[in-house]
């Protein structure tokens, strides 16, 4: 199931034709196969916290903050990446915050998401888009065991906590989608976004309890 919780994002990463929705993986949460039946309900869980954390009023209004300062930093600005940022920093430092006030809880998801068959997550994954309803058949995946291994080797999240490793790990992104980099120049506003995402984490937290 934890597993499950990360699959649309790691689909969006491998393939954006292959979509993990709610509604595909709700027919299988009490399929006859256990690990299926896993799989697809971390599938809807992420959906669920997704839609409670992003429309949690101090999400929203730390993404429009963070939005607005950050065109003010990255000066000649006319992209989306201020708007695109703001969003992702908020999770990314949310992140970081729970690394930092959990000690170990990072050690234990890594060293769970480690044990957990890739391959049977893969299948369970192809097994379910196939029977989505969509105009067109959704292709297979077959890099999805690839994709978590290095998820798991790169251990990317322990990144978020300093500023300059963040930026690097933002960057990386930036690439990914096509927008331009982001200069040094933003790493003094990092320091400062850090401070006002703890300010608002109890509240983020508390709206997917």
């Amino acid at each position: 199931m934890m597993a499950g919780t990360g699959i649309p994002d790691w689909l969006s990463y491998i393939n954006r034709k292959i979509r993990a929705r709610q509604r595909y993986a709700e027919p299988f949460m009490d399929d006859v196969d256990p690990q299926i039946a896993a799989v697809s309900r971390g599938i809807v869980q992420h959906h669920l916290d997704d839609h409670r954390f992003h429309t949690c009023l101090a999400f929203t209004e730390l993404s429009l903050q963070f939005a607005v300062e950050l065109r003010e930093v990255l000066t000649d600005e006319e992209s989306m990446r201020p708007s695109f940022l703001g969003h992702i920093l908020v999770e990314l430092l949310l992140d970081s915050h729970l690394h930092q006030t959990h000690p170990g809880l990072l050690d234990r998801y890594y060293q769970a998401l480690d044990s957990v068959n890739a391959e049977v997550v893969q299948s369970a994954v192809n097994r379910i888009t196939a029977t989505a309803k969509t105009r067109k058949p959704m292709p297979k995946t077959d890099k999805l065991v690839k994709v978590i291994a290095g998820f798991v080797s790169e251990r990317f999240l322990y990144d978020y906590c300093s500023n300059e490793r963040l930026l690097h790990r933002l960057n990386q992104v930036m690439r990914k989608v096509g927008l331009g980099e982001i200069p040094d120049d933003v790493l003094p506003f990092f320091a400062k976004a850090r401070v006002d995402v703890v300010k608002r984490a109890d509240e983020m937290l508390g709206a997917v309890e």
